[in-house]
């Protein structure tokens, strides 16, 4: 099955493009679905390690206070920097290996989102979230 991911130039069969796109639109949007895609252990954004605060949390309600937090903080300042996952363009795949996978996509200014998706016990994450 063959899938065509908005804002990319050409078809693609490979689950960790159609992953990260997918996921960064829940993130971007603030939607609560966006807790699963994140692998909070290992997480950084934007060159900050996220995962350091998050592990330093000592229960579940913390926890879970500090994700629904940092996804509506992270979904309003997109918003607001007048960012839409819908004008993200030329998804594509920088770099793949066996533990990771790089995938990028275009926004303005000739700069690049870099979302980082790796697999964590049988389920895609995104471990890193980038501008270049």
């Amino acid at each position: 099955m063959l899938f065509y991911l908005q804002g990319c130039s050409s078809w693609s069969t490979d689950s960790d493009l159609r992953f990260a796109n997918t996921a960064f639109q829940s993130l971007a949007g603030g939607y609560s679905s966006a807790e699963q895609v994140i692998d909070w252990e290992t997480f950084k954004s934007m060159g900050e390690n996220i995962f350091k605060d998050y592990a330093a949390l000592t229960n579940d309600m913390e926890k879970e206070g500090f994700r629904k937090s940092f996804i509506k903080s992270f979904s309003s300042s997109f918003q607001s920097s007048g960012g839409s996952a819908d004008n993200l363009k030329n998804w594509r795949i920088l770099e793949k290996d066996s533990t990771k996978t790089l995938v990028a996509a275009d926004i303005p200014n000739n700069r690049s989102i870099l979302i980082t998706v790796i697999n964590r016990a049988g389920k895609q994450k995104i471990s890193s979230l980038d501008v270049k």
